[in-house]
């Protein structure tokens, strides 16, 4: 699962048991993507297992202005080459959808992954905010981050966040942060929490 965006691309790769994906799929199956619901996080950390996950700068240090679209470019082919991903043609993948109004830059980055990985069996885009229709407790819902802070970027990127690091503690998974920087927890936590949404709706 990647999360689009030129200064931080994060991604994250799991395994999830197929007897997983079919009891979150037959648990939710009712669920409408316009409505936030609180999930049961026991029957995700049962089935899923973090194997790897990142974040990256295409930039590398520099401003967006500073590189051009063919150095963004480059740079990204070079990172997916030398990464290697442990994944084969029945991997799905799972790429953030950028609204294009309001990042078209990073819309870029969204369809280069998709034009690299077009031969996979199962690819699909979600949209931004799917990740916020979903929290792992009451305590850790999208409103109690409304409420909180005073513009919807800053909710929305903490409340990802917050449930990601619940989650990852409660799993027991806490070895996927060792090399992610602290500003980087809310990249990282929104290439997982995508994938959490796409099991869900």
């Amino acid at each position: 699962s990647f999360d689009c965006a030129n200064k931080s691309l994060a991604y994250s790769l799991i395994s999830i048991e197929d007897e997983g994906t079919k009891e979150i799929a037959l648990k939710y199956k009712n669920e409408k993507k316009n409505k936030e619901i609180i999930i049961d996080i026991d029957i995700y950390y049962k089935y899923i297992k973090y194997i790897d996950g990142g974040v990256i700068d295409l930039l590398e240090g520099k401003k967006l202005k500073e590189v051009t679209n063919v150095e963004r470019a480059k740079r990204l082919r070079k990172f997916i080459d030398d990464k290697k991903f442990a994944i084969n043609e029945d991997t799905e993948i799972l790429i953030e959808k950028q609204p294009e109004i309001l990042n078209v830059k990073s819309c870029a980055i969204s369809d280069q992954l998709l034009f690299h990985f077009a031969k996979q069996k199962k690819i699909s885009t979600i949209n931004s905010t799917l990740k916020n229709k979903i929290s792992f407790n009451n305590e850790l819902a999208y409103n109690k981050f409304v409420s909180k802070y005073s513009n919807s970027y800053m909710a929305n990127k903490n409340h990802a966040k917050d449930n990601f690091l619940y989650y990852i503690i409660i799993s027991k998974q806490e070895h996927i942060l060792d090399t992610i920087k602290k500003t980087n927890y809310n990249d990282i936590a929104d290439s997982f929490m995508q994938i959490i949404a796409h099991l869900v709706f």
